[in-house]
């Protein structure tokens, strides 16, 4: 099976791209994010042409995000629990109907700013953190009934200096910041596996700016990361980049990374 994960940076103005990729590389299950349409604006029937079925959370103008799938698959959860408030479209949780393996869709908050003011923490970066603990509460209660799961998606962090082509220049940016940091490793931690990682621990970047040639240059952060619990670690077979789709033209400024299972 092969697994991969997206941000598209509007689906609107990458649907082409989106399709290409699912034409070229046919995944089994690509997770997007960042979608930026309400589901009336989401191409449901081009890529239901290919074969694929969409899942979807949708939110107008920002955020959005869904698992396009040749899978057979139900929505278990389409936000995530610990906050009935938060209205944000950032998660999606499906259940596979085969295996009742789950497969996890995020799009963290990017928590820029992180000083406000008054020169405490601003709102932006407290909901990051915030977010960030549910999300834990939430994973660990999963390993805790023993049920197996792949998260995957735009983390919005970069774990360590290694995945920063400048990590001073950016060690007061949200990504980079310690308490971020922190809570991606107590995640980690949790017993998961960072699928592009364990292939290769020199794996490049999966964001580049648009600004000042980051691409050419590999000028990039790795901020979106594919996490598996520990049976499907066991089923890794591959993992990496698909930096071509980055190269593209009018191009999402992140590239696809994906993981091949043995399921």
């Amino acid at each position: 099976m092969l697994i991969s994960c997206w941000n598209v940076n509007s689906i609107r103005a990458r649907c082409n791209h989106v399709l290409q990729y699912l034409d070229s590389y046919k995944p089994d299950i690509l997770m997007l994010q960042e979608l930026k349409v309400t589901e009336e604006d989401y191409p449901f029937s081009p890529i239901k042409n290919l074969g694929y079925q969409s899942h979807i959370v949708a939110q107008k103008t920002y955020n959005g995000v869904s698992i396009i799938t040749n899978q057979d698959m139900e929505i278990e959860l389409s936000s995530l629990p610990g906050n009935e408030e938060d209205t944000q479209a950032r998660f999606l949780q499906l259940k596979h109907k085969e295996s009742s393996l789950r497969f996890i869709n995020i799009y963290l908050p990017n928590g820029n700013p992180t000083i406000d003011e008054n020169g405490g923490f601003h709102e932006k970066f407290t909901y990051k953190l915030s977010w960030l603990n549910r999300l834990y509460t939430h994973l660990k209660s999963l390993i805790e009934q023993d049920i197996e799961f792949l998260i995957a998606g735009d983390w919005n962090i970069a774990p360590k200096d290694i995945d920063a082509f400048d990590p001073k220049g950016w060690k007061n940016d949200a990504l980079l910041r310690p308490q971020s940091r922190n809570l991606y490793h107590k995640i980690f931690y949790l017993g998961l596996t960072d699928a592009l990682k364990v292939i290769d621990p020199n794996v490049g970047y999966t964001w580049w700016d648009y600004r000042g040639g980051g691409f050419k240059r590999n000028h990039g952060l790795r901020i979106d990361h594919i996490l598996l619990s520990s049976f499907l670690a066991d089923k890794l077979l591959n993992a990496g980049i698909h930096k071509d789709m980055r190269a593209l033209e009018k191009p999402s400024d992140h590239a696809p990374i994906w993981a091949k299972l043995n399921l």
